[in-house]
């Protein structure tokens, strides 16, 4: 994958950002160290991917699981998503909008095909959040 130096910058500058978020920046009433739960809650809930300022593109991916991290002081976890139809996306970040959490700005990498389904790309979309 090519990553111009602009892109490269936006991704670290995300990354940073980030940092310095908690569970309950990411996610409105939500509680710190339960963001997690929150997404364990949604498996099998579709999440609606869009690009800023381009609008809805489309795709669909529904959430397989939600694999936690221990660590000390964080709220670590990853949740891992699947393209149903195939549909692969470039790795950076997305605007997610789901029915029951709202909207939220995500990270995703294209992991590989899932074994789960034909035609269907696995995504992970990696947390880690500071606890209050």
């Amino acid at each position: 994958m090519r990553v111009t130096r602009a892109g490269f910058l936006s991704m670290v500058a995300t990354g940073f950002g980030a940092l310095a978020l908690t569970s309950s920046d990411l996610l409105a009433g939500v509680t710190d160290a339960s963001a997690s739960a929150a997404f364990k809650d949604q498996v099998g809930s579709v999440f609606r991917v869009s690009t800023s300022g381009r609008g809805v593109l489309g795709v669909e991916l529904v959430l397989q699981d939600v694999v936690a991290i221990p660590s000390k002081g964080l709220d670590q976890f990853t949740l891992v998503l699947a393209s149903m139809d195939g549909f692969n996306l470039r790795e950076g970040m997305y605007d997610v909008t789901t029915r029951d959490l709202g909207s939220m700005r995500m990270y995703l990498k294209p992991v590989g095909a899932f074994s789960g389904a034909k035609n269907a790309t696995l995504f992970h979309a990696p947390f880690s959040l500071l606890l209050r």
